[in-house]
């Protein structure tokens, strides 16, 4: 396993691609990408250049702040303790594609707004580049947000690409602007649990599926003007789960805001009650 360092904007240039050409030409199954504490204008992009569906990364952070797009592409992808703050990207803010396996933890974005006039580019995508992929995010808020008609979270089609499983856990979604709040294409399964989701600004409904896998929604709080969206596709599977009206007077993304900055992990109960909306 390799690893390198990124101290500074000017690490997230030439060395970093140096470092992934360096781990491929090498052989290596994983670069380790350890991000120290700063805020990066710089873009955060990985991709083997020859190879992609042979080197995985692993990228860890601690208070690091980026104000532009993440770009991953790997056979396996491990990334955690990012905030996204303010960035206005050309394209895509967040696109993570694996091959094998995608692991998110405690990813916060605030107040992206795409800088394209494609206003079709989601603020997140996943996307599986083989069949049999699997996703697991948690600990993941995102505020105030997109634009356009494009959705908050896009789970797209891609090519032979199809997630095996798709995992939502402990996620917060607040005063976002866009299409849909999750629009799942390509995953046989999709599993979102632990979820608080207040979002008024939504042109469509929050859930858009246009996939024939299970999909379930578990012990969570969710205030949108509709629901789900599933087309010819089964009804999700809703369990545990508080369906509320959209708070009264509108909704302030302050709060929320305040809390994703500290990336510290949502907490369902607590933000209910900011709210004003039972957990």
């Amino acid at each position: 396993m390799s690893t390198f360092h990124v101290r500074s904007d000017d690490d997230l240039e030439i060395p970093l691609l140096a470092a992934v050409a360096d781990a491929e030409k090498t052989g290596a199954q994983t670069l380790t990408v350890e991000i120290a504490a700063g805020t990066y204008t710089k873009p955060l992009v990985l991709a083997a250049p020859t190879s992609p569906n042979k080197l995985g990364f692993v990228v860890t952070a601690s208070n690091a702040v980026f104000k532009s797009s993440i770009q991953i592409t790997g056979a396996s992808v491990s990334l955690r303790g990012i905030v996204v703050d303010g960035a206005r990207p050309a394209g895509v803010a967040i696109s993570l594609q694996a091959f094998t396996t995608l692991d998110v933890a405690n990813l916060a974005v605030i107040g992206v707004r795409g800088g394209s006039t494609n206003e079709r580019d989601p603020v997140i995508d996943l996307v599986a580049r083989a069949r049999g992929a699997t996703a697991t995010l948690h600990d993941i808020w995102v505020v105030d947000s997109g634009g356009g008609s494009a959705p908050i979270i896009r789970i797209p089609q891609n090519g032979p690409g199809r997630w095996a499983r798709v995992e939502l856990a402990n996620i917060a979604l607040v005063g976002n602007r866009g299409g849909a709040g999750i629009a799942a294409t390509s995953t046989d399964a999709l599993a979102i649990k632990d979820a608080f989701v207040v979002e008024p600004n939504l042109t469509d409904a929050w859930l858009h599926l246009n996939t024939h896998g299970a999909v379930t929604i578990d012990h969570s709080t969710i205030g949108v003007k509709d629901l789900v969206d599933h087309g010819d596709a089964p009804k999700p599977n809703v369990s545990a789960t508080h369906l509320t009206g959209l708070p009264k007077g509108g909704v302030d993304v302050g709060v929320a805001a305040t809390a994703a900055r500290a990336n510290t992990a949502p907490d369902r109960t607590k933000l209910a009650a900011s709210y004003k909306l039972a957990p």
